[in-house]
């Protein structure tokens, strides 16, 4: 019989020896509401100082309504907005609303 196997190059960075994340790194925990996505999206671990950026895509007929990061509202620039110098554990949300003037078709 054949045996099939997969090989995998992963790189993993900022770990301790025992595999737990290291001192010098902070979770933003990332999440949208209905009608869109944000990405990365979830616990994403990222190195002190360094920056992240979120991408927010709305399903058809929707626009970001509002980003929140650790609850204050941020102005967002062509569906990007970038968590920059963190320091610190933080949290991102955004939402989607309906455009206006968008005809909706039955399927």
């Amino acid at each position: 019989t054949w045996g099939m196997y997969a090989m995998y190059e992963l790189e993993l960075y900022n770990l301790a020896e025992n595999g737990e994340i290291g001192e010098n790194s902070n979770t933003i925990t990332a999440s949208a509401g209905e009608n869109g996505t944000i990405s990365p999206n979830g616990a994403v671990i990222v190195n002190e100082g360094e920056d992240q950026t979120f991408t927010f895509t709305p399903n058809n007929g929707y626009e970001i309504d509002k980003v929140r990061v650790d609850g204050t509202k941020v102005k967002v620039t062509a569906n990007v907005y970038t968590v920059a110098n963190i320091t610190a554990d933080h949290m991102i949300n955004v939402t989607f609303k309906r455009k206006k003037g968008h005809k909706w078709r039955e399927q």
